[in-house]
């Protein structure tokens, strides 16, 4: 190495006795490279654990269950001079998807044993999260002012029992009160906020490429929500109106499908 000057290079060679007392410059510039790079890696792996989202192995403990049957619900009408079509339309969907949450729900109730995917006795205290992944609904919107509109719907949902033994298994970690759809680049952009990472709930061929479920996973346990278990042992999440063709498709129908699903005389 050149020294620029002379006090460098006395200072160099004061520091550079190894431990068998032989002088090396070479090894002593080494380890202080050495200790450099080991601060500089607990600097990286700081900053990456602050502002990455862990992907955790995908949740396959559910039972997918397809929901299907007819659904009935109110037609509405604006009050007032003026119509808002577009807000008609709104409230007429989301009163049908209420009318098949209410369906299923129903289904639910009255099998609750064959949905369970665990026969676990001995935990009495559980709740089922009913997962809705995909909805279909063709409906008759040819109907009088206060008539009710009738559809015919298939729902995909998974079956998510939490027992005390599951929430355990999982070190209390996993908010199952708090699924959330996200994009796949929503991910990628996701900042460590209020939990450490996100773990995919698996799905049989899903028709929607661009996004999936996902449950939060928090940095600290929590108990088991004995005072927040839902009215029936169970609670209905996921897909809304809002969400895209390929996870939820709600139409009208032709008249081949009203006559086929209805009969004759409606429509």
């Amino acid at each position: 190495m050149y020294y620029s000057d002379e006090d460098t290079e006395q200072f160099l060679r004061g520091k550079a006795t190894k431990p068998n007392g032989k002088k090396s410059a070479s090894h002593y510039l080494y380890a202080l490279v050495s200790r450099e790079r080991e601060n500089l890696d607990i600097i990286n792996t700081t900053v990456d654990e602050t502002e990455v989202i862990k992907l955790y192995p995908q949740f396959t403990v559910g039972k997918r269950i397809d929901f299907s049957g007819q659904v009935s619900f109110s037609s509405f009408i604006s009050i007032g001079e003026k119509r808002n079509k577009t807000a008609d339309n709104r409230l007429k969907l989301k009163s049908l998807m209420d009318a098949i949450d209410n369906a299923i729900a129903s289904d639910f109730a009255l099998d609750m044993r064959r949905f369970k995917i665990s026969d676990d006795k001995t935990d009495e205290y559980s709740f089922s999260v009913i997962l809705k992944t995909e909805v279909d609904c063709y409906y008759n919107d040819d109907v009088l002012p206060g008539e009710n509109y009738k559809g015919i719907f298939r729902a995909t949902c998974i079956i998510i029992n939490v027992s005390r033994s599951e929430w355990g298994r999982l070190d209390g970690k996993y908010d199952f009160e708090g699924i959330k759809y996200f994009k796949y680049e929503e991910v990628l952009k996701a900042q460590n906020g209020r939990f450490k990472g996100l773990c995919k709930i698996a799905e049989i061929d899903p028709r929607d490429k661009i996004g999936a479920f996902f449950i939060p996973v928090r940095v600290t346990s929590k108990e088991f929500p004995y005072d927040r278990i839902p009215a029936g042992g169970f609670c209905i999440q996921g897909v809304n109106v809002d969400f895209n063709k390929g996870r939820v498709k709600l139409k009208s129908m032709n008249t081949s499908q009203k006559e086929r699903h209805f009969g004759s005389g409606i429509g």
